[in-house]
C-alpha cells in the first residue's frame, strides 16, 4: 500500500533506520542459506588454512560450491592457495573421488602444487580454447565422483556462470576458479570471492607474501583481509606476524 510505501521510504531515509533494515534483511539471508546449506551433505569443510577459515561465516568453505580466486597477476599466489585448498580437500574426503585440473596453459605439474595422494585420483586437462576449458569446468563440476575442480577461466556470461554454479549443486563438489581481477566488477555466481595480491618482502628467502582480502561471501556483510606468507620450499601457508614484522623494521632502522 501507499501507507507502507512511505514509512519505508522513511526509514530507509535515515542512516541509523536504514543500517538496522539491512541488518535484519542480511540475518534472514542468512537463515535461509544456512537451512539449506544444512541440507547438503557434507556441509562447510575447512580450508586447511586457519586464517582463511577465519574470514568465512561457517569457517570453510561448503559442498557443491564455486570459489573464485581474483588475482592481477599469474605469481600472486592465488594458484598456490587454491591448490592448497584441493589438496587439503582431497586429504578428508573418504570417497576416493577425483581432482580435475583444467590447465589450458599446461602449466601444472603435479609435485609443483604439493599433490600428496594416489596419483590416479588427480586428472589434468588441457583444452585448446575457451569453449572447451568452459565445457570441461562444468562437466567436471557435473561428475558425482569428482570432489573438487580446479580451473583457469577468462570471459564468461553471466548465463555461462549460472551454469557452472548449478552444475556444482548438482554435483556435489567444490569448484575453485582462479580469474584476472579485472572480472571482479562483473556478476558473480561464486559463493565466496577472494582477491589475491602479492606484497614485496625482501626479508623473505624462501617464500612469497601475499593479502588475500574477502570482496564477496554469501550469508556475510562485513568482509576483511589477511596478510599471509607462503614457503615455496615446503608449501606452508602461514599468517604474517605483527611482531616478526615490527622486530625487522626495527633492525633495518639501525642498520641505516
Amino acid at each position: 500500500s501507499f501507507g507502507a510505501r512511505s514509512a519505508m521510504s522513511a526509514a530507509l531515509s535515515d542512516p541509523a533506520r536504514r543500517h538496522a533494515v539491512v541488518r535484519r534483511l542480511a540475518e534472514k539471508l542468512q537463515h535461509f542459506e544456512q537451512a539449506d546449506r544444512q541440507g547438503r551433505a557434507g556441509g562447510q569443510r575447512s580450508t586447511g588454512i586457519q586464517a582463511i577459515d577465519g574470514l568465512l561465516p561457517d569457517g570453510g568453505m561448503g559442498d557443491g560450491s564455486l570459489v573464485e580466486w581474483l588475482s592481477d597477476s599469474p605469481g600472486s599466489g592465488a594458484g598456490t592457495l587454491a591448490f592448497a585448498v584441493a589438496v587439503h580437500r582431497m586429504a578428508a574426503d573418504p570417497t576416493g573421488a577425483a581432482c580435475v585440473v583444467v590447465d589450458p596453459s599446461r602449466e601444472v605439474y603435479p609435485p609443483t602444487i604439493g599433490w600428496k595422494h594416489d596419483p590416479d585420483r588427480l586428472v589434468v586437462v588441457h583444452p585448446p580454447n575457451d569453449r572447451e576449458t568452459l565445457w570441461s569446468v562444468e562437466q567436471a563440476l557435473r561428475c558425482p565422483g569428482v570432489a573438487v575442480v580446479v580451473g583457469w577461466l577468462d570471459a564468461m556470461g553471466t548465463h555461462a556462470f549460472r551454469r557452472l554454479q548449478l552444475a556444482a549443486e548438482s554435483g556435489g563438489g567444490l569448484g575453485l576458479l582462479l580469474r584476472p581481477a579485472t572480472y571482479r566488477v562483473e556478476p558473480s555466481w561464486a559463493a565466496v570471492r577472494f582477491s589475491v595480491n602479492a606484497i614485496p618482502a625482501r626479508a623473505l628467502l624462501s617464500g612469497r607474501r601475499l593479502r588475500v582480502e574477502l570482496v564477496h561471501c554469501r550469508g556475510r556483510l562485513a568482509m576483511g583481509g589477511v596478510e599471509l606468507e607462503i614457503d615455496d620450499e615446503t608449501g606452508d601457508v602461514h599468517l604474517v606476524s605483527r611482531l616478526a614484522d615490527s622486530t625487522a623494521a626495527t633492525c633495518r632502522a639501525r642498520a641505516r
